[in-house]
C-alpha cells in the first residue's frame, strides 16, 4: 500500500493522484528487509517468466521455419479443387502473419518486464530511504 507524504494533495488508495503527490511506502508494509526480501523474490519470477518467454520464442521461430520450408515443397499441394484447400504462397503468408503476430507479443511482453523491473528497482530505493527514517520514529514513540 502506498500512501502520499503530503497531506494536502490527495491520492487515491490505488497510487493514482489527481495532485502528483510523491508516494512512499507505507511502514506497515515491513521492515526493509523484508521488503527487499520480496522485491528479490519477484526479481527471480520475472527472470523466469523471462526465459519461458525466450524459450517460446526460439521455439515458434522454429516451427515456422519449418513451416516455410515445407510450403516450398510442391508435392504437398497438388490439389487445388477445393476452396478451403490452400496454395504454397498462402501457407507462407498465413505463417508470416502469425509470426509477426506472436512477435509483437513478445515485444509487448518484454517492455512489460522492464517496466516491471524499473518499477522494482524504484521500490527498492524508495525503501531504503524510508528505512533511514524508521529509526528516529521508534526512539520517538518508546
Amino acid at each position: 500500500m502506498l500512501y502520499s507524504s503530503s497531506r494536502r494533495k490527495m491520492t487515491s488508495m490505488l497510487g493514482l493522484g489527481l495532485r502528483g503527490g510523491k508516494l512512499t511506502p507505507s511502514p506497515l508494509e515491513g521492515t526493509g528487509a523484508f521488503r527487499a526480501q520480496q522485491t528479490e523474490s519477484n526479481v527471480k519470477q520475472i527472470g523466469r517468466r523471462e526465459w519461458w518467454l525466450w524459450l517460446s520464442a526460439f521455439f515458434v521461430t522454429a516451427f515456422s521455419a519449418v513451416a516455410l520450408v515445407l510450403s516450398s515443397i510442391r508435392s504437398f499441394f497438388l490439389h487445388t479443387d477445393h476452396f478451403y484447400e490452400l496454395r504454397p504462397e498462402q501457407a507462407r503468408w498465413g505463417t508470416f502473419c502469425l509470426l509477426l503476430l506472436f512477435n509483437g507479443w513478445m515485444l509487448y511482453r518484454q517492455w512489460s518486464f522492464r517496466r516491471e523491473r524499473r518499477q522494482l528497482a524504484g521500490e527498492t530505493r524508495a525503501g531504503t530511504r524510508q528505512e533511514r527514517k524508521l529509526p528516529a520514529l521508534v526512539v520517538w514513540i518508546r
